[in-house]
C-alpha cells in the first residue's frame, strides 16, 4: 500500500525499484524502475502530444470539444469543412467524421441541453448550431466580430462566450458575450494583451469561484505577427473578466489552439499545430484537477430513446440541493440517495410519474426524517431503460 504526505508537492516525482518473480515453468525474476508522481501541476502532461489519425498533414488543427453523450472528441480543421471524432482516452482511436456547413472553422463545442454542437467560422464570420451527425439546425451572423476564433456556451445562462484575436497584431483581444442566437450582448476586453493572443474556449465547472469559469488557449506572436512567440492556458473569472491562473507551456512552437476541459476530472484536452507536433492532441492536468467538493456537470445518457439528464444545485450545499431531471418523454422514475457504504439513505421517488422535466429538493435527511452527517452522498436516477448516478456533498 502507498501513502502520500499532503506535505509533499504536487507533482513531485520518486522513483523507486519494483521487483517481480515467479515460479511457473521457468523461474524467474526481474527488477525494474519505476518513477511515481504524486498529485499533478496544472499543465503537466497525462499524455500526448499524439497525432490525430488521417487528418491532413499540413497545419490546421483547431478546436475541440468533448461530447458527454457519446463520450468522442470533436475536432475541427481549419482547411476544410471535416469534423473528426476520436475517444476521449489516450488511444484517440478514430471514430468517423461528420461534415460542417463551412470550412476555415476555428472552434466547436457542445451543449448538451440542446445535444447539439456550436461551430465558429471564419473569415465567414458565421456561428452554425448543428446536430452531432452533421444538420444545420441554426445559422447566425458573427459580424461584429473580426476574427472569431473561439466558442463556449454556458448552458445553465444560455450564454455564449466568443473570442475574437482581430486581424491585426495590434489589435484589442476580445469576448464577446451573446445569446444563443448569436446576437452580441455586450464585449469584454480581454484581460490579456498580444498579438493574435487569444484562441479557442472552454468551461471549468470544477472552479470553486463563479463556476463555471472560462478557459482560454491562447498563443502570442512577436510584434510582426509573423512567429509564434510563445503558448499557454489561461482560467478567467466569466463575471469579474479577471484572470485567475495561468500555464505557459514549455515548447512555444507547439502554437496552442484548442482546449477543453474534461468534466470527470477537471483535466484538459490540448490542440497543437506547430512543429514536430503539427495537428496532435495532449491531455494536460487542468487548473483545478481532481478537486472535489464543487460542482460538477450533470450525468449524461448517450442515446434518444432514454436519454436521461440529471443536475444537483447547488452543490456542495448546506440545508438542501435542488436534483434537476431531463427525461426524452414523460414517464416514471425511481430517485434515491445513498451513503458511501451503499445503504439507501433517502428514497425521493419510486414509481413516480413525472413529464419531461422534473425537479426533486433533497434536505439532507433521511427516510425517518433524521438529518445526516456532513459528506459524500451518491443519487440515482432510474427509468425503464437506463440509470444515472451522481454524487452531492453536504457540508453543516
Amino acid at each position: 500500500m502507498l501513502h502520500a504526505d499532503a506535505a509533499i508537492v504536487p507533482g513531485t516525482e520518486f522513483t523507486y525499484s519494483l521487483f517481480v518473480s515467479g515460479d511457473s515453468a521457468v523461474l524467474y525474476s526481474k527488477k525494474m524502475q519505476v518513477k511515481l508522481v504524486v498529485g499533478m501541476q496544472p499543465g503537466q502532461i497525462i499524455w500526448g502530444p499524439k497525432p490525430c489519425p488521417n487528418m491532413p498533414s499540413s497545419p490546421g488543427i483547431y478546436g475541440l470539444t468533448y461530447n458527454t453523450a457519446d463520450n468522442l472528441i470533436y475536432c475541427v480543421y481549419f482547411g476544410n469543412s471535416t469534423v473528426y471524432k476520436y475517444s476521449s482516452d489516450s488511444m484517440l482511436t478514430e471514430q468517423g467524421t461528420i461534415t460542417a456547413p463551412q470550412d476555415s472553422c476555428t472552434d466547436i463545442d457542445y451543449t448538451a441541453h440542446a445535444n447539439a454542437l456550436w461551430l465558429v467560422c471564419n473569415p465567414q464570420k458565421a456561428l452554425y448550431k448543428i446536430s452531432p451527425s452533421g444538420s444545420v439546425l441554426g445559422q447566425y451572423s458573427l459580424s461584429y466580430a473580426s476574427y472569431p476564433v473561439g466558442v463556449t456556451e454556458d448552458e445553465a445562462g444560455h450564454t455564449l462566450f466568443i473570442s475574437d484575436r482581430g486581424t491585426t497584431p495590434s489589435a484589442q483581444q476580445l469576448i464577446d458575450v451573446a445569446d444563443t442566437l448569436g446576437h452580441r450582448q455586450y464585449p469584454i476586453s480581454h484581460p490579456l494583451q498580444g498579438p493574435y493572443g487569444t484562441r479557442c474556449l472552454a468551461l471549468d465547472g470544477r472552479c470553486p469561484t463563479n463556476s463555471p469559469s472560462l478557459l482560454n488557449a491562447w498563443a502570442w506572436y512577436n510584434a510582426s505577427g509573423g512567429t509564434v512567440d510563445s503558448c499557454g492556458m489561461y482560467e478567467l473569472d466569466r463575471v469579474s473578466d479577471t484572470v485567475l491562473s495561468g500555464y505557459v507551456f514549455p515548447i512555444k512552437t507547439w502554437d496552442v489552439r484548442g482546449i477543453e476541459c474534461d468534466p470527470r476530472d477537471g483535466s484538459y484536452w490540448i490542440t497543437l499545430r506547430g512543429g514536430s507536433s503539427n495537428n496532435m492532441i495532449m491531455k494536460v492536468a487542468g487548473f483545478n484537477y481532481g478537486k472535489v467538493g464543487v460542482e460538477e456537470p450533470a450525468p449524461r445518457l448517450p442515446g434518444a430513446a432514454d436519454r436521461l439528464v440529471v443536475l444537483a444545485r447547488p452543490n456542495p450545499f448546506t440545508g438542501r440541493t435542488n436534483l434537476s431531471v431531463q427525461l426524452s418523454a414523460a414517464g416514471s422514475i425511481d430517485l434515491r440517495v445513498y451513503d458511501n457504504s451503499g445503504r439507501v439513505v433517502r428514497t425521493l421517488a419510486s414509481g413516480a410519474a413525472v413529464t419531461a422535466r422534473a425537479q426533486f429538493a433533497w434536505d439532507g435527511r433521511n427516510d425517518d426524517g433524521q438529518a445526516v452527517a456532513p459528506g459524500i452522498y451518491f443519487y440515482r436516477v432510474q427509468i425503464a431503460t437506463a440509470q444515472v448516478w451522481g454524487k452531492v456533498i453536504l457540508s453543516r
